[in-house]
């Protein structure tokens, strides 16, 4: 095997460990780890589980003007999140270069701080899983409207089918 062919195998399966460390989250607060993809894009991988204290955390990943606006207290949008829970981890292929953030927020109860062991990594392979794409809110509305009217023409159709038979046994 040639040279070259073995640094590419080995370009093409890289996965870096971008954070393993414990943090603590003081309770009713959120903390943050930003990091940046100047030229590619990763898939970001991160691992969660909380040591000690709190009732659970949530993860978020968000972008650098969605952080902004998550800082200042505006309604902001997230690229991959979890619930509230002890553990859990994600899986998010990042549609493109640019800065982002993993937030660690402990706010969902406030009772007290919790340390998180936190692990973050950046797989830059070639082969991606395929992401689910939302639908923009005008599709969405359309496919519910659509929805709503094929069942009420299906209840009138059926409707009409069935009342004429208990009409006649009554």
């Amino acid at each position: 095997m040639s040279a070259s062919a073995l640094v590419l195998i080995l370009l093409a399966s890289s996965r870096i460990l971008l954070v393993d460390d414990l943090y603590t989250i003081p309770a009713s607060e959120w903390r943050y780890l930003e990091f940046g993809l100047n030229k590619q894009t990763a898939t970001v991988e991160c691992e969660f589980r909380v040591v000690e204290g709190g009732s659970g955390v949530r993860l978020a990943l968000v972008s650098r003007p969605e952080l902004e606006r998550f800082r200042s207290g505006r309604s902001h949008d997230v690229l991959a999140t979890t619930s509230y829970l002890k553990s859990g981890r994600f899986r998010f292929a990042v549609p493109r270069p640019g800065e982002y953030a993993i937030v660690v927020d402990n706010r969902m109860e406030g009772r007290g701080p919790a340390q998180v062991d936190l692990k973050i990594y950046l797989d830059f392979s070639v082969r991606r899983t395929p992401q689910a794409v939302e639908l923009s809110e005008g599709r969405r509305r359309l496919i519910v409207l659509l929805s709503i009217l094929v069942f009420l023409a299906i209840a009138v159709y059926a409707g009409r089918r069935i009342l004429p038979a208990f009409r006649t046994r009554l």
